[in-house]
């Protein structure tokens, strides 16, 4: 009761929680475009009420960048390789950490929004199969991608006075392979049915899309098992 009552005093100490507009900055999030001929599997989480979590010069701290790194490259929810070079940017109020030109990229602004790609096919595991989207993979990456977001958040908003969240999911360049389970892969890795639509950006958000912060953590698998629904529905309607 106290917990439930202190958490409500910080949300709602500044402005009140708007759901279209946190619906709104949530998708904005997800990149327009690609600059790399690579896939990209892509998860946004937003949080609200909007406010500033985080200082200029908190953004620019060095053990924020040692922080991100760690659990990015080696954390328990790592979501970056460790044998790929990784830049760290800051652009604006967004700190981000790339590798291979985007295929790989975290980035975390002053409100507390995170973003992760990853890629979305791994085409070193079948050198010589046709490269899908495996509906395992899928769901694998986007429960890792969420529960460091939750990790982000929990680091630099430990208050919780973003109380609420949107996550998102998309595909970036994906949107014309094949999506196929791993024993469907196996069992004919050199034929596949294409995508008809051909789609370069997918973006999908869950219904209702706003919840609280704590579905991060607590409801991370049925969360990542219902963005893949969505995906798949997209690509191969």
């Amino acid at each position: 009761m106290i917990r439930a009552l202190h958490d409500y005093v910080l949300a709602n100490e500044s402005a009140p929680l708007d759901e279209d507009e946190l619906i709104k900055r949530a998708s904005a999030l997800v990149p327009a475009s690609r600059t790399t001929a690579g896939t990209g599997l892509i998860v946004a989480v937003a949080g609200g009420p909007r406010r500033a979590v985080l200082r200029p010069a908190e953004l620019e701290a060095d053990d924020l960048r040692r922080f991100l790194m760690a659990e990015a490259l080696t954390g328990d929810d790592a979501v970056l390789s460790t044998s790929a070079g990784t830049r760290v940017e800051l652009s604006g109020d967004t700190l981000q950490l790339v590798q291979d030109n985007g295929t790989g990229l975290v980035s975390l602004d002053e409100a507390g929004s995170v973003v992760v790609v990853q890629p979305a096919v791994d085409d070193h595991r079948t050198p010589m199969g046709l490269p899908s989207v495996v509906e395992e993979d899928v769901t694998e990456r986007i429960t890792r991608a969420i529960r460091f977001c939750a990790r982000v958040l929990a680091h630099v908003d430990g208050a919780q006075r973003l109380s609420h969240v949107v996550p998102v999911a998309a595909l970036r360049g994906a949107g014309y392979l094949p999506w196929r389970t791993r024993a469907e892969q196996q069992r004919s890795p050199n034929a596949a049915t294409l995508s008809t639509r051909g789609v370069d950006r997918i973006v999908v958000e869950l219904s209702p899309p706003v919840r609280r912060r704590t579905a991060l953590r607590h409801n991370t698998q049925q969360l990542a098992e219902d963005f893949t629904v969505r995906l798949r529905r997209e690509v191969i309607q």
